[in-house]
């Protein structure tokens, strides 16, 4: 009786000490290169209203207006986007956009960070994202 309880408790040291030794490094395979109008789910172009988010005070803009919708999406749905290679979690944001169809949001994103997916800086992106940011809260983004 004493010895398969030896037995057994040695058994499950080693089963521990066994299951210790696992690799947990392994990094999930990024996603390729996409654009705005890939991961976007349906028809980007039925987009209705965007809701902008400035990041440093919360306040929020509604844009409604389908030409400035239209402009505004026509300039960064296709700027390719390259997942960063640095996955870990950030803190924070300075533009939050939400784009909605018949006030059902349909895709909330910032200007790094898509579906839970970190992308590296696109300056044309960028810029465009900052140009609605300004003129929509009539005031300067530092970035």
């Amino acid at each position: 009786m004493y010895r398969l309880f030896i037995r057994s408790l040695l058994a499950s040291c080693l089963i521990f000490v066994l299951s210790g030794c696992v690799s947990h490094d392994e990094k999930p395979k990024l996603p390729g290169p996409t654009t705005l109008s890939k991961v976007y789910p349906g028809d980007i172009d039925k987009v209705d209203q965007i809701i902008l988010r400035d990041g440093s005070t919360g306040g929020r803009i509604y844009v409604q207006d389908k030409q400035e919708i239209r402009e505004f999406l026509d300039r960064i749905k296709d700027e390719v986007l390259s997942p960063d290679p640095n996955q870990e979690d950030r803190v924070g944001f300075i533009y939050g956009i939400t784009l909605q169809e018949k006030e059902e949001t349909k895709l909330a994103f910032t200007l790094n960070s898509i579906q839970g997916i970190y992308y590296q800086d696109n300056p044309g992106f960028r810029e465009v994202v900052r140009g609605i940011f300004e003129k929509a809260f009539n005031k300067k983004f530092g970035y």
